[in-house]
Order: C-alpha cells, then sequence, then structure tokens
C-alpha cells in the first residue's frame, strides 16, 4: 500500500521539489538586482548631496561659476522619482 503511494506521488512530488527550487532561484536573483538597485541609488544621493553641499557652498563666497560647474555634474547623479 505504503509503496503504490509512494510510486503514485513520486512524479508530482518531483515536480514540487522543482517548482520551489526554481522559485527560490528566481527569488533570489530578484533580491539581488533590488539590493543593487538599492545600492546605485544611495550612491547617486549621496554624491547628488555632495556636489549640491559643494556648490551652495561656492556661491556662498561667490565662486558663481564653479558652483554652475558643480551643479551640472551634481545633475548626473539626480536621483529619479
Amino acid at each position: 500500500m505504503l509503496d503504490k503511494l509512494k510510486t503514485a506521488l513520486a512524479p508530482r512530488w518531483t515536480e514540487y521539489v522543482a517548482n520551489v527550487k526554481r522559485r527560490s532561484v528566481e527569488s533570489d536573483a530578484y533580491l539581488k538586482e533590488a539590493l543593487e538597485q538599492y545600492r546605485r541609488d544611495k550612491y547617486n544621493h549621496e554624491e547628488f548631496s555632495s556636489l549640491m553641499r559643494r556648490a551652495k557652498s561656492c556661491e556662498s563666497i561667490g565662486n558663481v561659476h564653479r558652483a554652475e560647474e558643480l551643479k551640472e555634474q551634481a545633475n548626473k547623479f539626480r536621483p529619479s522619482k
């Protein structure tokens, strides 16, 4: 009886295990991509903030030309909404 049950369920069990493994791999890939995107966004935000602070500092001391250059550089790192 138990042998008949094992042989009847074996194909479904292997299919189930294969699906679980596939979903796990897909989930891992999704999580890795999300983490990389988070790291890129964080880096871009930090660069943008840093360059804008430097630009404001340059404006406050009267170096408007350098401030404009820094703002142009900062726009390359502007976070997307």
